[in-house]
């Protein structure tokens, strides 16, 4: 699924709330329903049934609020109203929206943030990827910006003020971390987890984004879940799609996946000057592979045939699109220790 077009439905008839300038929507569903008041700070404090907003003081008078079933939107009103007279239709000033979902549909969209679980499912905020300011008015297109300036503040401010005792509708016997993309995973969350199941915990951040898989038995595990669909080829993954969540998650697995191979394998003496290294592979020869690392950057490693049985490894496991971890010397750049999944 592309981005939402969460302003698409949102109803026309706006009315004042608070005497502040800040139009709502008459007719939201219960669940976007809202009081609004000030802080001590005198911000704007708007109260959903689950969530709780803060938006600067500044932004009174210049923002308007629309609601739909499955959220809540933000737009600067001068530039909305401008597209709009220009467009002959609503558009255009959306800095950001507040959205609900029980079935993770949100995982595709390019922009979005998971702000945690409500009572029955998820809330998450998505913002433009394209131009929403009107940029032929140099007042709205600088209040635009500056509005824009303070959404980082806003969206780190969020509460969700329910229990968060949702479950995912799949079902955790569904996956190995189901909160892996909405919540930051523990060492204390591997222990006791084979390495088998650490590395197919990583595979599962990027099955939620339709990844496919190079070696057989991983696309055959998550063929069989209800949730996964495969549409990407493995060598045409982009990593930028997951969520900080999800990188971080991938982080804290791979290292602790470097500390578990090198104790199973009992690896006693590393070479002097050793480091990790984690990505795809993109090309595979005989005695190397490259290896695309998340920041982009591209490293050519060898290894020793004779130590890959080892490793519990064939040359033929080293296949572009494979993912591996893997540590290596600095100085002959030679795999000392590989993972792949």
């Amino acid at each position: 699924m592309r981005k939402k077009k969460v302003f698409k439905g949102i109803l026309t008839a706006m009315a004042a709330c608070m005497a502040m300038s800040f139009p709502l929507a008459a007719s939201a569903s219960e669940r976007w329903e809202s009081t609004t008041s000030r802080d001590e700070d005198n911000n704007i404090c708007i109260d959903f049934e689950e969530v709780q907003v803060h938006l600067p003081a500044s932004w009174s008078g210049k923002c308007q609020m629309g609601t739909s079933e499955d959220g809540v939107s933000f737009y600067q009103t001068k530039s909305r109203e401008l597209w709009t007279k220009e467009l002959g239709f609503p558009n255009g000033g959306w800095l950001f929206s507040i959205n609900f979902s029980q079935t993770n549909d949100f995982w595709d969209n390019p922009s979005y943030m998971t702000l945690g679980s409500g009572s029955d499912g998820i809330y998450y905020v998505t913002f433009p990827t394209d131009m929403q300011a009107y940029t032929e008015d140099a007042a709205a297109l600088a209040e635009f910006q500056s509005m824009a300036n303070d959404v980082d503040w806003i969206t780190e401010n969020i509460t969700i003020t329910s229990d968060g005792s949702w479950i995912d509708i799949y079902g955790s016997e569904e996956y190995i971390f189901q909160q892996s993309a909405t919540a930051y995973l523990s060492k204390e969350d591997l222990a006791g987890l084979s390495a088998d199941e650490i590395q197919m915990a990583i595979n599962e951040i990027y099955a939620r984004h339709h990844r496919k898989f190079v070696l057989p038995e991983v696309q055959d595990y998550f063929n069989s879940k209800s949730w996964y669909s495969g549409t990407i080829e493995a060598a045409d993954f982009d990593v930028s799609v997951m969520n900080a969540y999800e990188g971080a998650n991938i982080g804290l697995m791979v290292d602790y996946l470097k500390n578990y191979s090198t104790e199973s394998q009992n690896i006693s003496v590393l070479p002097s000057s050793s480091k990790d290294a984690y990505g795809m592979i993109i090309e595979s020869g005989n005695g190397y592979f490259k290896v695309r690392q998340e920041d982009g950057s591209v490293i050519q490693f060898w290894y020793d045939n004779s130590k890959l049985a080892d490793m519990g490894l064939t040359a033929a496991d080293l296949a572009v699109g494979t993912t591996t971890s893997l540590i290596y010397d600095t100085n002959s750049y030679e795999a000392v220790s590989i993972l792949v999944w």
